[in-house]
């Protein structure tokens, strides 16, 4: 990923673990990684979660719309460094008034200024923390992992990119 003098990378891993068929009808697990890094400004990390806050209302109007229908779940990640990852716990995206406290409580996040920028790293773990959520409910998903940084790896362990490139296979790791 090359890295932008100015704005935001949005990255977007889609891993789709059930058969084609159920793809329309089945849960989505929604995994947003935000970069809470030193190197993204003030104005940016507040677009971010503004966009993030208003995709969750979106998700919340789907589920109300589709009456019957399996709802979405949705988790939101910063990340920074190697060791610096600060998971809000998945949700169940029909609710709306567990979609309206975790909305409003990623507009007021303070911006954590982490020192580095782990992307492989956020992606392994945000794809574990999917993983582990999925395990506590019925049926199989589909995964959607957005990852929105402003620039490259600086901090991941060897160990985080080997398992990223395996898990995701692309010429680009």
């Amino acid at each position: 990923m090359k890295a932008f003098k100015k704005g935001l990378q949005v990255l977007i891993v889609c891993a789709f673990l059930i058969i084609p068929a159920q793809v329309f009808s089945a849960q989505i697990i929604y995994t947003f990684i935000l970069d809470g890094s030193a190197s993204l400004s003030e104005k940016d990390f507040r677009a971010q979660n503004n966009a993030i806050s208003a995709y969750l209302k979106i998700l919340n109007a789907k589920a109300k719309a589709q009456k019957g229908m399996p709802a979405d779940w949705a988790g939101v990640h910063y990340f920074g460094g190697d060791t610096d990852f600060e998971p809000i716990p998945y949700y169940n995206c029909s609710h709306d008034a567990e979609t309206r406290l975790v909305s409003s409580g990623i507009s007021r996040v303070a911006h954590p200024k982490y020192g580095h920028t782990a992307i492989y790293t956020a992606l392994a773990k945000g794809t574990y923390m999917a993983l582990r959520h999925e395990k506590k409910l019925a049926d199989e998903h589909a995964h959607v992992v957005i990852l929105i940084t402003d620039g490259s790896d600086t901090n991941s362990s060897a160990r985080f990119k080997k398992l990223i490139g395996q898990t995701f296979p692309n010429k680009r790791v």
